[in-house]
């Protein structure tokens, strides 16, 4: 369904001009001159006087618009307060380095206008947008602040500093963009700890698993007068590592290999099928 008749109306502060030609509207403040072009929205825009309170407002209609249509309406008048915004105060973005172990220097070169990162994977130089100046805060150590009086400018250039650090698969990020939700993600270098780490454990585990079946093994052949029990390591040696060689019988529930001990002994061992029931 489309609405008749849909407007909606802002304030124009004092102290800023706007002048409007075939939808390029352009707005001149005591920082600088700005000009946005809105001819790809099918909206009327106009220059009006309130009769009451004698205020300039801006006028932002369309008739019979679509949902879509109606919805550019607040758009195209936020790009406007943005454009007042930007010719009264201007844009301030501020950005913090987050480095999980090892600090990340900057250095501002170029009159402000480009920033070199080090110690992160290499060298990254990135050189700001027009009319875009960073610089080194006095006050919050490792914090960025960008600068500048359009605010699709500052906002381009943080994300440039922001992308030229991102790494999709290892990595640590070295910026964040805002005051809130710092970021810092495991470095190659504690990757490799960890899993030599988790390989040690892994082999300290098994150790003491062994050692512990030994300690029953003797345990229960010491209960038995003439038992004498082997590990595993010590059958593999007296057979050759169970050689074809040393088989003097093959049964229904395993192969029986000759094998000589440590002491001399020569002996039968038998080792049993997975399939076997003994």
């Amino acid at each position: 369904m489309k609405t008749i008749l849909a407007l909606e109306t802002m304030d124009i502060p004092g102290g800023v001009k706007i002048k409007m030609k075939a939808k390029q509207i352009e707005v001149e403040g005591p920082r600088r001159k700005l000009t946005r072009n809105f001819k790809h929205l099918n909206l009327d825009f106009q220059l009006i006087t309130d009769e009451v309170t004698g205020k300039r407002k801006l006028k932002v209609d369309t008739w019979f618009g679509s949902c879509k249509t109606t919805a550019a309406i607040r758009t195209a008048l936020s790009h406007v307060e943005n454009l007042i915004t930007d010719v009264t105060k201007g844009y301030c973005y501020k950005m913090r380095f987050v480095y999980a172990h090892f600090p990340i220097n900057a250095s501002i070169t170029n009159s402000n206008r480009s920033i070199e990162i080090r110690n992160f994977l290499g060298e990254k130089k990135v050189d700001m947008l027009e009319e875009v100046t960073v610089i080194r805060s006095e006050k919050v150590k490792d914090e960025l602040v960008l600068d500048s009086n359009d605010i699709e400018l500052v906002s381009r250039s943080a994300a440039l500093i922001n992308q030229s650090v991102i790494k999709k698969k290892y990595g640590q990020d070295a910026t964040n963009v805002g005051d809130e939700g710092d970021i810092a993600l495991i470095s190659r270098r504690t990757r490799k700890v960890l899993n030599c780490l988790k390989q040690l454990l892994l082999k300290l585990v098994t150790l003491v698993k062994c050692q512990r079946r030994m300690f029953v093994w003797k345990q229960a052949a010491s209960k038995l007068r003439g038992v004498q029990v082997f590990t595993y390591t010590e059958l593999e040696i007296a057979t050759n590592k169970f050689s074809a060689a040393n088989v003097i019988g093959n049964g229904g529930y395993g192969v029986v290999y000759r094998g000589i001990l440590s002491d001399g002994t020569v002996a039968a061992i038998k080792m049993l099928h997975r399939e076997g029931k003994q």
